[in-house]
C-alpha cells in the first residue's frame, strides 16, 4: 500500500512494462485500495448497483451514499446488486439489506462459545438494528455493545421500494464475509435470485492480534435467522455461470447480461 509496483505483462507480441501506484490504506483493519464504494446505472430498465467493498467499521458515509443512490432509481421496479469481488468489510452492508425489505427483519446472529455452551434464545440477544447517522453516536454505540460478541442483526425498517420482490444478486468466488451475509439475506428474506459462481464460505466473526503481523482469529460463529451457516459452505447460485475470458476480451460481461435478463423475468 502506498507504493509503486512495476510489472511485466506477457502478451502474444512480447512483454509490456507497466507501473502501478497504489494509494495508502484508508482503513487499517482492512488495508486495501478502496475504489468508489457505490457505482450505479440503469441498464435495460433494471437498476444496477455495483458495490466492491463495505468500507469502514460502521459505514456511515457508505450508508448515506447508498441511500442517495437508490433514491435516484425513481420508478425503477427491478434491482440488480453486483457483489462480485466484494471482500466484505464493515457493518455498512446492513443499509443494503435494509433497502431490500420494507420493515425490520431479522438478518442473523453471531454466537460466541460461552453463549453457545450456556444455551440461548436468539430472539433475546442484544439487537443491532440501526446504523448511526453521525459520528457523534459512536461512543454510545460502543458502550452498548462493548465486549459483546453475541449479537442479533436486524434491518432498519426503511419502507417499501418498487423493486422489492424483484431482485437479483451477482456473486463469485471472491464474494466473501459480509457480502456473503448480504447475498444470503437477499435470498432468504428478500426472495432474490443469485447468479454467478459459488462463494467460498468465509463468513465468520473474527478479531486481529498484532504479533509482528496481524493474526486474525475467529471469535464467534454466524448463522442466518433461518439457521443457515455459510462458513466453509458458501452460497450456491440459482444460476451457476462462470466468468468468460473470451467474452471479456470482446468487452462483454456475460454474467451481468444474464443477471439482467433474469431480473427482468422476476
Amino acid at each position: 500500500m502506498g507504493q509503486q509496483v512495476k510489472l511485466g505483462i506477457g502478451t502474444p507480441d512480447g512483454f509490456v512494462n507497466v507501473s502501478i501506484t497504489t494509494p495508502g490504506a484508508k482503513h487499517k483493519e482492512n488495508p486495501c485500495a478502496v475504489p468508489d464504494s457505490v457505482n450505479a446505472d440503469i441498464l435495460d430498465g433494471v437498476g444496477v448497483v455495483k458495490i466492491p467493498l463495505f468500507p469502514g467499521k460502521l459505514g456511515i458515509d457508505f450508508a448515506r451514499e447508498l441511500s442517495r443512490t437508490i433514491d435516484r432509481f425513481n420508478g425503477v421496479d427491478r434491482l440488480l446488486v453486483d457483489l462480485r469481488g466484494n471482500p466484505g468489510g464493515g457493518i455498512g452492508g446492513l443499509r443494503l439489506m435494509s433497502l431490500m425489505v420494507p420493515g425490520k427483519a431479522p438478518v442473523g446472529f453471531s454466537i460466541d462459545r460461552a453463549t453457545a455452551e450456556c444455551g440461548f434464545d436468539k430472539a433475546e440477544l442484544p439487537r443491532f438494528g440501526r446504523l448511526p447517522r453521525s459520528k457523534f453516536e459512536i461512543p454510545l454505540l460502543a458502550l452498548r455493545f462493548a465486549r459483546k460478541k453475541s449479537v442479533l442483526l436486524v434491518t432498519e425498517g426503511l419502507g417499501s421500494r418498487r423493486f422489492h420482490g424483484r431482485m437479483v444478486v451477482l456473486v463469485n468466488e471472491h464474494t466473501t464475509c459480509a457480502s456473503e451475509m448480504v447475498a444470503l439475506f437477499a435470498r432468504e428474506e428478500a426472495g432474490a435470485k443469485i447468479v454467478g459462481t459459488p462463494t467460498p464460505g468465509r463468513l465468520v466473526s473474527h478479531t486481529g492480534f498484532k504479533v509482528g503481523f496481524t493474526l486474525a482469529l475467529p471469535v464467534a460463529a454466524y448463522s442466518s435467522w433461518h439457521g443457515t451457516r455459510l462458513d466453509g459452505n458458501g452460497i450456491t447460485p440459482d444460476l451457476d455461470l462462470g466468468w468468460s475470458y473470451s467474452d471479456a476480451q470482446n468487452n462483454v460481461d456475460s454474467q451481468l447480461s444474464s443477471a439482467i435478463d433474469m431480473c427482468k423475468r422476476e
